[in-house]
């Protein structure tokens, strides 16, 4: 799997973060150490999902973090339920529609300086083919 550039992950972090619900007055995180964030715990492989997904619609992007992603989550039990999306406590579920703006923008700024590739097939997609959420 993909590492995803430093600098996406920071820029990211400072559209994220400050919207959160877990981020405090001090400026800072307030999950425990025991319990990173599901979105940065997890961000090369929601880059990759990204990278394979081409839609409109955040269905796909959702179905391909719900298969590939929150499978794998301790939080998930073995029928798909998740008492952290259920109770609004999951940021990688709440904010999946800007995580997979911003990836999809970042990833192909990336492949017009030739940095990575955006999709299996290399190209980037129309930027008019931004998921609407």
């Amino acid at each position: 799997m993909k590492t995803v550039d430093p600098a996406i992950e920071a820029r990211l972090r400072s559209e994220i973060c400050p919207r959160c619900s877990r981020y405090t007055a001090q400026g800072t995180c307030s999950l425990p150490a025991s319990r990173p964030c599901a979105i940065f715990r997890n961000l090369p492989g929601i880059a990759e999902i990204v990278r394979r997904t081409r839609s409109k619609r955040i269905d796909p992007y959702m179905e391909g973090v719900r298969l590939n992603v929150c499978c794998a989550c301790p939080h998930e039990d073995d029928h798909g339920s998740c008492p952290m999306r259920d109770h609004v406590d999951c940021a990688l579920d709440a904010y999946l529609p800007i995580v997979v703006d911003y990836l999809e923008s970042a990833l192909a700024e990336e492949a017009n300086r030739g940095i990575g590739d955006t999709s299996p097939g290399g190209s980037a997609d129309d930027p008019a083919d931004h998921p609407s959420r």
